[in-house]
């Protein structure tokens, strides 16, 4: 099994691919991506591979679906969707989302179609059946934080997990305050169907 494709007019989710590997690292090694994600760092194309091979081994699973946004043929992002209760024979009633765009196509409202999109797919009795997706991220990730309220997100709630710093090349330290929401099928219908 991999990730399916789901398509759009104007972008296309779809597995992962090694030739996306270049644009990976260039998202992974910008200091914005890095402050608010746990990607490694220094972050290589060894890091990126890796990556991809763990992502088509996870939907092989059915543990985790990994998406790449192709926008006419440019990598613009990728979008997971975690499954921790899924088995062999179900994906189970709960999902966990996380996305980060390419920094050459932040703010461009991207993201926030692609992330209905997998949350369609994610809640749809034919795709996934899923019950409640929840979501989470650095408590100070503002950008993060409006997409997720701007696409139904809701019941925001703060945890603190400063045990989980870390230090970037440039000295900044990271603490993991995290910031999580969820949403339910209901939730989603009310908004997007």
């Amino acid at each position: 099994m991999q990730a399916p494709e789901l398509i759009t007019e104007d972008f296309t989710l779809r597995a992962l691919r090694i030739q996306d590997a270049p644009a990976l690292v260039e998202l992974n090694t910008n200091p914005e991506t890095q402050y608010f994600t746990t990607v490694p760092v220094p972050y290589s194309e060894t890091d990126a591979l890796w990556f991809i091979d763990y992502a088509q081994r996870a939907a092989a699973k059915g543990q985790e679906f990994v998406w790449a946004i192709d926008y006419s043929g440019a990598y613009a992002g990728t979008i997971a969707l975690r499954l921790p209760e899924a088995s062999a024979e179900s994906p189970g009633s709960t999902g966990s989302l996380g996305y980060a765009s390419h920094p050459d196509f932040r703010r461009q409202g991207i993201m926030k179609r692609a992330v209905a999109m997998v949350l369609g797919f994610g809640f749809d009795p034919q795709g996934l059946g899923l019950d409640s997706i929840t979501w989470s991220a650095l408590a100070d990730n503002e950008a993060s934080i409006a997409l997720a309220r701007s696409v139904g997100f809701r019941d925001f709630w703060v945890t603190e997990q400063s045990a989980e710093e870390r230090v970037l090349p440039d000295g900044q330290v990271v603490t993991r305050n995290e910031i999580h929401a969820r949403m339910s099928r209901a939730d989603f219908a009310a908004i997007w169907v």
